[in-house]
């Protein structure tokens, strides 16, 4: 994996944790239906087994997906602490508001009070230096 590619995984982190996060509130949601056909649900009817194995389901699932965003949280974790390893100030700058922040590289140009290509070319030596430390790969 080169370094933009490892980097480029921090913009989808974000939205694969809010997509984690959405069908969580839905499994809460469908756990909270379920709990309240089970307790309306007349005793006896053989219908209590069929509910709890639904809702252990979606509470496997729940946990499932709450495993998962923390593998996510501690990806992004990684990557800003691998950015705050470079030496150069301007490298960190880039990188940071461009994958952490989702900056355009004009806007990170005009943060910086750099023209774009100026931006583009610190982009470059500060991917190079990532990939110098060549211990950022999984």
């Amino acid at each position: 994996m080169t370094a933009k590619e490892y980097l480029n995984q921090a913009p989808r982190l974000d939205t694969i944790i809010d997509l984690k996060l959405a069908q969580v509130e839905r499994l809460k949601s469908l756990r909270e239906r379920v709990t309240t056909i089970m307790s309306d649900t007349p005793k006896g009817g053989g219908c209590g087994d069929r509910v709890v194995e639904i809702t252990n389901r979606i509470w496997a699932l729940e946990e499932e997906i709450n495993r998962d965003i923390d593998r996510l949280v501690d990806l992004k974790a990684d990557i800003r602490q691998r950015i705050g390893l470079l030496a150069d100030e301007r490298h960190r700058a880039v990188l940071e508001s461009r994958y952490l922040l989702g900056y355009t590289w004009e806007q990170i140009a005009a943060a910086m009070m750099y023209d774009v290509r100026h931006v583009t070319r610190i982009h470059g030596y500060a991917l190079m230096a990532l990939e110098k430390m060549s211990y950022y790969v999984h």
